[in-house]
């Protein structure tokens, strides 16, 4: 009996120790493939040190393989072997979350899926909420296979209006099992205020609850969650919001001429208007934000349009020409996520309209096509 204890206090200090020895933002993956001794092996995942991805394939020996890098938090990676399809659903293709820390893999062989893990803390609490979704899962099993059947004659016949109202009427279907959904997770976030995957689920949630039980929930996160990719994420979003001063660009516009939010501050009250050529609502809503243009512009109301259409500058300055929105200055978001405004204002969908006033303080946001409350709050401004 000693001897056995003696022996798993030593296993247990090797590899801590080895643990210990790894460099800060430095992983190892010790691997084993279970069933087949030779092969080859890719491992992929974000570098968000270098802010590249990274592909690595190595030859499996008698079945072992390792893999090594760094990553400054976990990211989600992945695994594949043999894989015949592009699908990720392929036996020889898994998702898991990479760390920096010795993590040790079992990979059978015929089924990726059901690959263990050691070492990786990420991976553990998101096999934990993962448990506790499956019964939602479960719940929701019919509901798939009709929403599955239904798309296989639909993708065929999409002017089929029969199969439209089927359609409509099982996404309708959906709405309580995705609200129990919402609620495991954000229960998981009070809980787990140290865990990244409370940070990436938090920031997941934001589409689908208040920006107060966003904020009430993200303050509660630890620091590190906080300083986190995703929880820098939604630091932003919660920047983008009414009461807190606008951060500042410099973008070259739609005429070559470079211009900054900070020329305006003292000087007008400036709606940021987040658009795209592909959206049509936003392109649909041109006319009325000409209107209020023409209205407000002399009492000192200027719009600075910003497009997701970085990869399309031709056809965005063309919808510019077609629109008749040259009237006030557009720019690009940006490709760089440094730099890219979307981000830097949080702004998850288009349109997103962002109302600022003259001391450079965020006083109005609305996102979605109604325009009835920026309207209201245009005539409180100006007084007509």
């Amino acid at each position: 009996m000693y001897k056995l204890t003696f022996l798993c206090f030593l296993l247990c200090s090797l590899f801590s120790n080895a643990q210990n020895d790894l460099k800060t933002n430095t992983f190892k993956i010790d691997g084993k493939l279970i069933g087949k001794d030779t092969g080859r092996i890719t491992l992929s995942y974000w570098n968000n040190i270098d802010k590249k991805q990274i592909e690595n394939t190595l030859i499996i020996h008698d079945g072992r393989f390792e893999f090594d890098g760094s990553i400054q938090e976990p990211v989600i990676a992945n695994l594949r072997g043999n894989i015949k399809s592009n699908s990720e659903q392929d036996s020889s293709y898994v998702e898991f979350y990479l760390e920096p820390s010795l993590i040790k893999i079992s990979l059978p062989n015929n089924d990726f899926k059901k690959l263990k893990i050691v070492g990786s803390i990420s991976q553990n609490d998101f096999e934990e909420l993962e448990k506790q979704k499956s019964i939602v899962y479960s719940e929701m099993k019919e509901l798939d296979l009709a929403f599955s059947n239904n798309y296989k004659y639909f993708i065929k016949d999409k002017n089929n209006d029969v199969l439209l109202k089927q359609r409509d009427s099982i996404l309708k279907c959906y709405v309580p099992f995705k609200e129990k959904l919402r609620i495991i997770e954000l229960s998981f976030v009070v809980k787990n205020p140290n865990s990244y995957i409370s940070g990436r689920k938090l920031w997941e949630q934001t589409r689908f609850t208040s920006i107060d039980s966003i904020s009430l929930l993200y303050s509660a996160l630890n620091k590190n969650i906080r300083e986190s990719v995703h929880g820098k994420q939604i630091a932003l979003l919660l920047k983008g919001q009414p009461g807190f001063p606008a951060s500042d660009f410099t973008k070259t516009n739609s005429f070559g001429k470079m211009i900054s939010l900070a020329s305006f501050k003292g000087k007008n009250i400036v709606l940021l208007d987040f658009w795209a050529t592909w959206c049509q609502p936003c392109r649909a809503n041109n006319p009325h934000l000409i209107e209020l243009y023409n209205k407000y512009n002399n009492s000192g109301f200027e719009i600075i349009g910003i497009a997701d259409d970085d990869e399309r500058q031709k056809e965005w300055k063309q919808a510019i020409k077609m629109d008749n929105t040259g009237k006030w200055n557009q720019v690009l978001q940006g490709l760089d996520p440094e730099d890219n405004l979307r981000v830097k204002f949080g702004v998850l969908i288009v349109p997103t309209k962002i109302l600022i006033n003259k001391d450079g303080i965020i006083i109005g946001r609305f996102e979605g096509i109604d325009d009835m409350l920026l309207d209201k709050q245009l005539q409180e401004v100006f007084g007509k």
